[in-house]
């Protein structure tokens, strides 16, 4: 396709950002609600399969290149792996369990603001003061990035709007910044 692209006439990212956002208010105008960056669904319609990830539930995958996420009675954060992508290695295996890959996940708060973020419910900072972090300067950030139309702030929940959804990489950059991560 990127071989075929002035052939094929993609739009750029201006159009392609305005198609987004005409998308996600039709489908709000059709009873879809945008519940994660890139999925909409009716009301309790929401793929389960999806929200695992991002709410950091646990998962299990097996097979060539699957990854899961388990609880680790080591780590509040869990245990990351997966297993080596090769097919043929795979099925050779004696013992597939061998080819297991452990995953770094990061720190914890960084990590949990990154993925929910991506949830339309977003982030709630009670955590971090839980922690006895102060959540003050992450609020007064994401307020001034309210004020811009890029998300919201409710009760101490940060959530991106759809617009803020575009830019969803930045924004989640300049929180993570506010807490030195």
């Amino acid at each position: 396709m990127w071989q075929k692209k002035e052939a094929l006439r993609l739009p750029d990212e201006d159009q392609a950002a305005s198609f987004y956002l005409q998308c996600a208010e039709e489908l709000a105008q059709a009873g879809f609600e945008q519940y994660e960056i890139s999925n909409f669904a009716r009301p309790g319609r929401e793929s389960r399969h999806n929200l695992k990830y991002w709410r950091r539930q646990p998962y299990l995958g097996i097979g060539p290149a699957a990854h899961s996420f388990l609880p680790d009675a080591n780590s509040r954060l869990g245990a990351r792996f997966s297993f080596l992508a090769d097919i043929a290695m795979f099925i050779a295996a004696k013992d597939p369990f061998e080819l297991l890959r452990p995953e770094d996940c990061g720190p914890d708060m960084e990590e949990e603001i990154m993925l929910r973020l991506r949830l339309r419910e977003g982030f709630d900072t009670s955590p971090l003061t839980a922690q006895g972090m102060d959540a003050g300067p992450l609020l007064k950030k994401a307020e001034r990035l309210a004020g811009r139309g890029l998300c919201r702030v409710e009760g101490g929940v940060i959530s991106l709007t759809a617009q803020g959804f575009l830019v969803s990489n930045t924004i989640i950059l300049e929180l993570l910044q506010i807490l030195g991560a």
